[in-house]
């Protein structure tokens, strides 16, 4: 999993990227928020809670941009 964020983490700062949507994550409640931060940037995870295997998402925000929470959606403001 490190290898794969190491290179998740490089791909966002040397293509500047604002907003990165990872789907199919396979984070459980297990991985601590710590294993997948990536320094610049705000994350916000949704893991699957009732037993099933794989899934999950994991939104990367670059740190200052603003963002809005409504009705448990992630909104670029």
């Amino acid at each position: 999993m490190c290898l794969k964020l190491d290179e998740l983490s490089v791909l966002l700062v040397e293509n500047s990227v604002d907003i990165a949507v990872i789907t199919e994550t396979w984070l459980h409640a297990d991985i601590l928020d710590d294993v997948i931060h990536i320094p610049g940037y705000m994350f916000y995870r949704r893991d699957h809670c009732d037993g099933r295997k794989g899934g999950g998402i994991v939104v990367y925000v670059r740190l200052g941009l603003p963002v809005l929470f409504i009705r448990n959606m992630l909104i670029p403001r």
